[in-house]
């Protein structure tokens, strides 16, 4: 810790010089940017990064490439804002083509070749933090469309539902919030550490639902696929797994709200219904109810989701409780 002492700058400006070993070993230089948080009575500086700094150098060969490859998908679920691959030699049509196709894989990416010898990829899509709130409302709309067409296949013969499963499936994949999502969004709220750490949670939290959503959705379109249309049909086992479909949309509805509300009220009406549904679940299973395997195996999925969830709310309520930290000096 040292003093400094405030100097004055015109008529109405104060200035305060920064220490030379600090801004060398952060290799601040004039005309860079900084961010200040004011927090009480301390003003924080802390170093801005920009989109040039989170970038990502991939250097290979024209023999090493299929590994370039592997290393630019990853670069790419990663975040990184740009992405340039360089090869020792020039690239060759077909390994631009090679190249471009990799990168189109990624619907949030678009790359093009800057030089012979440089292909440069470019994040196009950047999601910011407001629109996690509708990527989590369109998953449940697909989801609870998806619950639709099981219990109704259920109940009886649906022949298309196979493929309207899998017509979800891809909008699933269109849509999805992925770590790629993440990672941008705490790059743009750093600054201040509880607010950054506040800002991971809740996208954590977000894509665990996602994620839940989605490998719910995928495990009972591979049930359909194994048992067929005709293998899924069982009336008597319908109004259960309705009964508990409607009991599990409670728990994710009130989960979403717990989190986006930041209410404990909810988290807390979250996990009382969730208990209530894990004792549905126990006499179900523990009576034999339901005969039909492929009914079986669907209730044994919601009943993974629903303990996916029963973890997924110890999460949400370290954030709820988190907003008591903003008050607090962080050393």
């Amino acid at each position: 810790m040292e003093i400094r002492k405030i100097q004055k700058l015109g008529t109405t400006s104060l200035i305060v010089t920064l220490p030379k070993t600090w801004v060398n070993r952060l290799g601040i230089k004039p005309g860079d940017s900084v961010y200040l948080v004011e927090r009480e009575n301390e003003l924080r500086i802390i170093p801005f990064k920009g989109d040039e700094e989170v970038a990502v150098t991939l250097r290979g060969s024209r023999e090493r490439l299929e590994e370039v490859m592997r290393l630019l998908r990853c670069a790419m679920q990663m975040g990184f804002s740009k992405i340039r691959l360089k090869l020792d030699s020039p690239i060759l049509k077909e390994e631009e083509e090679l190249i471009n196709s990799v990168v189109l894989e990624d619907r949030d990416y678009e790359g093009k070749l800057s030089d012979p010898f440089t292909f440069e990829v470019d994040l196009v899509n950047k999601l910011s933090f407001s629109d996690i709130g509708a990527m989590i409302r369109e998953s449940m709309s697909l989801f609870e469309k998806s619950l639709s067409i099981i219990t109704n296949s259920i109940e009886s013969l649906n022949p298309n539902c196979v493929v309207e499963l899998e017509k979800i499936q891809r909008l699933f994949e269109q849509r999805k919030l992925n770590k790629k999502h993440i990672s941008m969004i705490i790059e743009r709220n750093r600054g201040d550490l509880v607010e950054e750490r506040r800002v991971c949670s809740f996208t954590s939290a977000s894509y665990g639902i996602c994620l839940a959503i989605n490998s719910t959705h995928s495990s009972f379109l591979e049930i359909f696929k194994v048992y067929g249309p005709e293998g899924v049909v069982s009336k008597d086992d319908a109004g259960i797994v309705k009964d508990v479909v409607g009991d599990l949309m409670n728990v994710i509805w009130e989960t979403i709200g717990a989190l986006t509300n930041e209410s404990s009220r909810r988290a807390q009406t979250a996990k009382d219904e969730l208990l209530e549904l894990k004792k549905k679940f126990e006499t179900t299973f523990r009576e034999n109810k339901v005969k039909n395997d492929a009914v079986k195996g669907v209730l044994t999925i919601l009943f993974m989701t629903i303990i996916y969830f029963e973890m997924l709310l110890n999460d949400i309520n370290c954030y709820i409780e988190s907003k008591s930290l903003e008050g607090l000096h962080v050393q």
